[in-house]
């Protein structure tokens, strides 16, 4: 990555980031493919943990830092987290990761090689949808073809 303003913050970012939710409350991250990403492929992150800042410059930052009520659902994220940076903690470097801060925020039905946590909190009432759960109702539904006959030469 190359940064034209090293006070910009997006320059704080990580090389290799895949998906980051950091310090962002209520999104859902869904239905995405994650690969080959050097340092992580999903992760949700307190911005303070993130960056590296003890407490007294976190509180003065003025922000609630915690990622809050995320959902993480039917991603696919794999091969992420083969060559970190090495400004983020090596336990971070997987295809899955939470720094353990937040409140409800959840994980369900994602494929990954690797996580962080070892177990992830799921997520209350998310089912795999059904055939028949995606299916229209009646009155929604084309109606049949009708046949036109042969056509002739």
């Amino acid at each position: 990555m190359t940064c034209l303003n090293p006070a910009d913050e997006v320059c704080a970012v990580p090389p290799g980031t895949g998906l980051l939710i950091l310090a962002a409350d209520r999104n859902q991250v869904d239905h995405n493919v994650v690969t080959g990403n050097d340092s992580f492929g999903i992760a949700v992150a307190n911005f303070c943990v993130a960056t590296n800042l003890t407490a007294e410059p976190c509180a003065a930052l003025d922000i609630e830092p915690n990622p809050d009520f995320d959902q993480v659902l039917f991603n696919v994220a794999n091969g992420n987290g083969t060559a970190p940076s090495p400004l983020i903690n090596p336990v971070f470097a997987v295809d899955l990761a939470w720094d353990t801060t937040g409140t409800d925020d959840c994980w369900a039905h994602n494929v990954a090689g690797t996580q962080f946590p070892a177990q992830l909190p799921t997520c209350p009432g998310v089912d795999i949808p059904t055939t028949r759960s995606l299916s229209c109702s009646p009155a929604f539904r084309r109606p049949p073809r009708r046949s036109l006959g042969r056509m002739s030469d």
